[in-house]
């Protein structure tokens, strides 16, 4: 149902500077939507990147443009080695990224992630033992790098 409001949605406004993601894979409100737990979760499942590098969640025929805190996606680490998206994507990790700030990046099939906060004792063991070895990178250069628009508000402004 949702692909097929996607399909026609090209009539209605889009919706910019409502939501933001956060490093723990929550949208929070920004200020007034999606502060219940279920729309959350049913915006996440809605997840897709315009072809402008600019992520949002599909409100039937409306779409919905997210402020991202760092990165299109926020990964949760699994003990198989694997990585699970916030949206509940299962994905292979790539390459990792080390930012000036200290945040872990993990680059996978489907984009840039996050790594989440709570899963950054698993990360170092992986770090230690090899699994993963990050690069040295600055968040600024990761947007145009991988393709995504962390400001969709302020991109818009300026255009």
């Amino acid at each position: 149902m949702c692909r097929t409001a996607m399909a026609g949605s090209g009539s209605m406004r889009a919706v910019t500077g409502v939501c933001a993601t956060t490093r723990r894979s929550r949208l929070a409100p920004s200020p007034v939507a999606c502060r219940e737990r279920a729309a959350s979760a049913w915006s996440t499942r809605n997840w897709s990147p315009s072809s402008a590098g600019r992520w949002f969640f599909q409100n039937g025929p409306q779409r919905v443009h997210v402020e991202l805190e760092a990165a299109p996606w926020v990964w949760r680490l699994q003990p198989d080695g694997t990585l699970r998206s916030h949206t509940g994507l299962a994905a292979a990790c790539l390459a990792t990224w080390l930012d000036e700030q200290g945040r872990l990046y993990a680059e996978t099939g489907l984009g840039l992630g996050l790594v989440h906060s709570q899963d950054m004792h698993l990360a170092a063991d992986w770090v230690e033992s090899g699994r993963w070895s990050p690069q040295d990178c600055l968040a600024a250069e990761l947007p145009q790098r991988f393709g995504f628009v962390l400001s969709p508000q302020a991109q818009a402004a300026r255009d």
